[in-house]
């Protein structure tokens, strides 16, 4: 789909909540935008579909996702990623590592479309 997704692997979730423009957001197994680090997501949305029909997951691989990116915070090549809020990744405090950033941002307080490898 993106010129910029790199061995990826892909599942189908068949969800009750409109995933129609959720791309590069971050789901859990229910197909529910995250809400926060303790949950384990399931990839980040490639092809999101309205509700009751399959959207596209991005469970493995390189590819874009929102990161939020906290207060005095900013995030390198390598930095570890887990779920957040908002269905976005954030850095990983003790808790589930979802993936790894591979670019680098210093913008804190914002979120951002940020090239990211799913673990």
């Amino acid at each position: 789909m993106a010129a910029n997704e790199k061995d990826i692997r892909c599942t189908s979730i068949v969800s009750a909540n409109n995933l129609v423009g959720a791309e590069h957001y971050v789901v859990t197994w229910a197909g529910a935008k995250t809400a926060n680090n303790t949950q384990v997501p399931a990839g980040v949305v490639r092809r999101g579909r309205a509700n009751n029909l399959a959207s596209e997951i991005i469970y493995q691989g390189s590819c874009m996702a929102y990161v939020t990116i906290g207060a005095n915070a900013s995030v390198a090549v390598g930095t570890k990623l887990s779920a957040g809020a908002n269905g976005c990744f954030e850095i990983c405090n003790n808790t589930f590592v979802a993936a790894v950033c591979l670019e680098a941002n210093n913008t804190a307080n914002n979120t951002h479309l940020l090239n990211v490898r799913v673990l």
